[in-house]
């Protein structure tokens, strides 16, 4: 037996189990069902932009959409939303749903008092990162400290970044301590996704100086994938393939 993907390449796999499969003590009509391993590779569809054709239906997405013109110069129609994922497009307009009356697991959703924020635009259609910072950027008010500031103390500049995004068709999807760590001061886990579909080499920097960086898993293992790492001084310049999501570990 082979197995193919879409390409027709060959891909590894590992029988696990040959048999009938019960079904309420019975056969399942009658067929035999064989359990295999198969290695694929899953794109980052949760973190992926998707261009839909007209549809009278809702299709869910994080927090934006967008209503594309024919002529790519135009402004478009922007509808982001905090709480609602539920967008249809059809008959030259772009609605959001804001209440429906499904009956699992709350058979009755559309009942009580309802609180919701969404925001409409007329804006340029310019790379999913750009918009996808304006969703976030709705999405997330600006934590500030007020503060009088005397030049005469202190030796920090009076503007700096703990990090910036520098380079690369990238967005920052997490910033957090890691799960094991003895020094978690000295140590952070960033994950970020590439949004234009294309590979990319993404540049961060950071307000310390960078000693050591490299991938890791979802669980934070350390890997080693064929992927570019540089470090230079307080920038990290890091490789991330097309739609994927790359999860990194930063010691300072």
């Amino acid at each position: 037996m082979r197995i193919k993907d879409s390409q027709g390449n060959a891909t590894k796999y590992q029988m696990l189990e040959n048999d009938v499969i019960p079904f309420f003590n019975q056969t399942y009509w009658g067929h035999t069902y064989m359990k295999l391993l198969v290695d694929v590779t899953v794109p980052a569809s949760g973190y992926s932009t998707y261009v839909l054709s007209k549809v009278d239906m809702d299709v869910p997405a994080n927090s934006w959409a967008l209503a594309l013109r024919e002529d790519e110069n135009d402004k478009a129609l922007m509808i982001i939303t905090n709480t609602k994922h539920g967008f249809r497009g059809i008959h030259d307009s772009l609605s959001l749903t804001l209440i429906r009356s499904s009956f699992d697991p709350d058979p009755y959703p559309e009942n009580f008092i309802h609180n919701f924020r969404f925001a409409v635009g007329i804006i340029e259609q310019k790379c999913n990162k750009t918009l996808i910072n304006r969703a976030y950027d709705y999405n997330h008010n600006i934590s500030f400290v007020s503060a009088y500031i005397n030049n005469k103390k202190g030796s920090l500049p009076c503007t700096n970044s703990f990090m910036e995004v520098k380079g690369g068709s990238i967005a920052l999807s997490s910033v957090k301590m890691p799960e094991e760590s003895e020094d978690t001061l000295k140590n952070l886990i960033i994950r970020v996704y590439e949004t234009e579909g294309k590979n990319t080499q993404a540049v961060i920097r950071f307000s310390e100086k960078i000693a050591n960086a490299y991938y890791v898993d979802i669980n934070e293992n350390k890997i080693t994938p064929e992927l570019n790492i540089e470090i230079n001084d307080h920038e990290l310049l890091f490789d991330v393939r097309a739609w994927s999501i790359a999860s990194l570990r930063i010691e300072f």
